[in-house]
């Protein structure tokens, strides 16, 4: 396999060089991520799933959202099992484990950006390195500067609900980079792609615009590897072709399901879809400056410093350049990230016209473009490695690296303070919304609190 040029033929003994400075730093972030959770209180929806959980059970209570409201199974049946643990567990252990599988999925996010290094890395370095990426994550997301963003990222770890919304695309984004990577069997290939789409696709709570990007997205990798085929007639991407097609497929199956489904034709009769073209007219320029506004967040400058800085060190840290191949790879799903990233933001600004509007809607694509700039950040970053391969090189990417998960202190400090007001006002008795989020002082959600209440009484 060729390996990429550099332009000194120095090599610098930087594979000796320890990564403790960021595991530690990186590792303490994310410990932290998780003990934020032992703050966290029920909100909004999450009063009514924990509510049905205790009267019906996980199961039950899952087919009876899938009958009548939510046709999303999977999706539903995920925020059942977490919310089942409210009333089962002390409540400061209640909302852990969700916070840990956002960590998890952040973490695998890490492991999936990182693997086109991982020919020229020993195996521990990329296990390592993915640490940074749930406390870059934090960073992209809460921003330098309370209190809106940090609203944001309260509401992301901490409304089980409503969570989907940002893992589910990174659950996408993670199973359609391995899928792309499928030398196996044509049909095979296709089968695991489509049947892996319509699972995750299930896991919307409902049929949503968002649905048709994964679907561009893959159709338009396969037409792209169709179209190299012809070109390249001994080409080994015959595999991925199949692939894509399958993952394009479940992405249309999964559609159908959710919209075919006895919770939809429910939904639609108790919350009618308004849609006018004159409306959309007017409210398609307006909700693409309101996306495009929740975009621009001034960390995601630092994380793109970060994942150049790691690009570098990972290109380099071994002694041994990332190989041709690898380098490639980093480069198209960087473009593959981007692409989707301006897919969402089309088909989210469209979902507007059909609904209400609401922040977290906008959700998805800060999730999409926080794996674009670790992408693009990494490429760039890999080809700042390779050509300029001395140790000043290498001893200011760990410097700027470990620079930028202490400035994720402060998200992660401004979430903490912010969960415990928010703790001290729910047990006192007193309301405690959260912007968009509200909380038992709506009369529903008070029933429903009530209702817990009763139950928990009852257990005790």
């Amino acid at each position: 396999m060729g390996r990429v040029t550099v332009r000194s033929p120095v090599q610098p003994d930087i594979g000796s060089w320890p990564l403790w400075p960021i595991v530690l730093m990186s590792g303490a972030l994310t410990v932290g991520m998780i003990a934020i959770a032992t703050q966290f209180r029920p909100i909004a929806d999450d009063y009514i799933h924990i509510g049905r959980v205790m009267q019906l059970g996980v199961l039950p209570s899952t087919t009876d959202w899938f009958m009548t409201f939510l046709p999303g199974f999977f999706g539903v049946l995920l925020i059942s099992l977490f919310t089942s643990l409210y009333g089962s567990v002390p409540d400061s252990l209640a909302y852990v484990p969700y916070a840990f599988f956002l960590v998890a999925v952040l973490y695998t996010v890490g492991l999936t950006v990182l693997f086109p290094f991982t020919r020229s890395l020993r195996a521990t370095t990329p296990w390592l390195l993915a640490l940074a990426t749930p406390p870059l994550w934090l960073l992209s997301m809460g921003n330098l500067f309370p209190e809106y963003d940090i609203i944001n990222t309260f509401g992301m770890m901490s409304w089980i609900s409503n969570g989907y919304r940002a893992h589910l695309p990174l659950l996408i984004l993670i199973f359609f980079f391995w899928m792309n990577c499928w030398r196996g069997s044509r049909l095979v290939g296709f089968t695991v792609g489509l049947f892996g789409m319509v699972f995750l696709t299930l896991n919307f709570l409902n049929a949503l615009p968002d649905i048709a990007a994964y679907f561009a997205l893959a159709i338009g990798t396969a037409s792209y590897y169709a179209w190299q085929r012809t070109r390249r007639p001994g080409s080994t991407n015959t595999p991925v072709i199949a692939v894509n097609l399958g993952i394009a497929v479940g992405a249309l199956a999964g559609l159908a399901i959710l919209l075919l489904s006895p919770g939809t034709t429910s939904r639609t009769d108790e919350i009618p879809v308004q849609f006018s073209l004159e409306s959309a007219i007017e409210t398609i320029p307006y909700q693409l400056v309101v996306f495009l506004r929740e975009m621009m967040n001034i960390s995601h400058a630092l994380v793109f410093v970060a994942a150049i800085s790691i690009g570098i060190t990972a290109a380099r840290i071994s002694g041994a350049p990332i190989e041709r191949n690898g380098l490639s790879r980093l480069k198209t799903m960087a473009l593959q990230a981007t692409a989707l990233t301006f897919l969402v933001l089309g088909t989210g600004v469209i979902g507007e016209t059909l609904t209400y509007a609401a922040i977290f809607h906008r959700w998805v694509v800060l999730q999409i473009e926080f794996v674009a700039i670790l992408l693009v950040g990494l490429w760039i970053g890999a080809l700042v490695g390779l050509r300029n391969p001395r140790s000043t090189t290498q001893r200011w990417a760990y410097v700027v690296t470990v620079g930028v998960l202490l400035a994720a202190l402060v998200p992660l400090v401004n979430v903490a303070n912010f969960a415990a007001e928010r703790k001290r006002t729910w047990e006192s008795g007193q309301p405690a919304p959260v912007s968009y989020m509200v909380d038992r002082e709506q009369l529903m959600l008070l029933d429903w609190w009530k209702a817990i209440e009763e139950r928990r009484g009852a257990v005790r």
